[in-house]
Parts: structure tokens; sequence; C-alpha cells
């Protein structure tokens, strides 16, 4: 059976796709991506943690699959970098089963990444997720689970619809790709704020708003 990797490649050298192709290369739009940094991390993130490399990557710095963020050590590998310990992750939302890499590890999997993000937290890593409204999921990082996030925002108004990658060639009988059959929600993991967790909104045109505010001081420095 082919492992994780070997999945990925096969699907981007096909001469056309599907969206099952996508599976876990959805990329966050660079409005909301803008509007998420600005709004929870206003210095700007340092690493990307969950990517296929330099095609999707929101940051230079990053891991992808191969890398496994799971067996990485987020904050020794930023301070490394000397940059200071935010990440962003649109992480993939296969089963942990899915995620089979050569060494027989896993690199998928919502409840050990998102334990993977509180253990770091604890550490002082600060990340920010992009993940579905699902509180009724065993891994959602609510109050009452084993490893809660700081916040969690539900994005109201509107959904997010995630970009298909570069390599992302249409199959002309097919129908198109679409991301946003399920809402989503911001899930924060701050060791500044290690408390009560907070639950809250915010709406889709907040987080595009402060984007297209971003974008503009951007054209305004360049």
């Amino acid at each position: 059976m082919h492992n994780y990797i070997s999945t990925i490649t096969a699907a981007k050298l096909k001469g056309c796709h599907s969206a099952s192709d996508v599976n876990d290369e959805w990329i966050t739009p660079e409005l909301e991506y803008l509007g998420i940094q600005e709004t929870f991390c206003p210095q700007g993130f340092s690493i990307d943690l969950f990517t296929d490399g330099h095609n999707n990557s929101k940051t230079p710095l990053f891991f992808t699959a191969q890398d496994n963020a799971l067996k990485q050590d987020w904050g020794k590998t930023c301070k490394e970098e000397g940059v200071p310990l935010f990440g962003f992750a649109n992480p993939p939302f296969s089963k942990p089963h899915k995620g089979r890499l050569e060494d027989g590890s896993t690199c998928t999997g919502l409840s050990a990444i998102l334990k993977k993000a509180y253990v770091e937290m604890l550490l002082g890593f600060h990340s920010v997720f992009v993940l579905q409204n699902k509180s009724e999921a065993n891994w959602f990082p609510h109050r009452l689970s084993m490893y809660p996030a700081s916040a969690i925002y539900k994005i109201t108004n509107g959904r997010i619809y995630f970009d298909v990658p570069a390599w992302y060639k249409q199959d002309p009988y097919g129908s198109e790709p679409t991301s946003g059959r399920c809402g989503l929600c911001i899930a924060v993991f701050s060791p500044i704020h290690t408390g009560i967790p907070i639950d809250d909104v915010i709406s889709r045109q907040e987080l595009r708003s402060s984007g297209q505010k971003v974008l503009k001081n951007q054209e305004v420095t360049s």
C-alpha cells in the first residue's frame, strides 16, 4: 500500500484532477490568511507547521509531511532560526491511518496534532489553527477536551473556501472542486492565556477586511 508521501506525489503527477485528489493540500486563501495573522499574530507568523513545501507555504520556514511536524520540536526550530515562536497551521484533516509514512509513523490525525499543539503551548510556543467547526468531534479542542485551546473563534457570516494547489488541473468532465461543505473556526494555543478557554466568534468579513488592510500597507511600503 502506498504511503502518504507517494500517494500525494502520484496525485500531483496525474494529467487532470478531481476534488478528491487535493486531499490534505487545500490552501488557506491569502486574504483570509493575512486577516488571521493580523488579528491573532500581528507580529507575523514565523513558521507554517503543515505544508507541501514552497508551493503552498505561508512562511519561508515550514514543515512538510516528510518532516512530520508531530516529530519536530516547534519551539527549538524557531529558536535555531532566530525567529519568534509563532506558528500557523491549516492542518491535514486525514485520519491517522491515511497519513502513514515509510518509517511506520503517521503525520496526520487531528487528535494527535492538537495534542502536540497543546504540549508545545505549555513549552512557550504560540500557534493558530484553521479547523473544521465540529464541536461534536472527539478531537475538537474545546474547554472540555483533554488538550483545550486557549481560544476558539467560530467563523460566521459566510464560509471560507480553501484554494486548490498550484499543481491542480481540473478534469474537464468532472465537477468543480469545493472545500466549503463545513464551517470553520480558528483555534489559538497561546502560552499567555492558559486559563478558562475563550469561546467567541469572528466574521469572515472581519478577517477579509483585516487582510485587505495588510495588503494596502504592503503596497504603500513596497
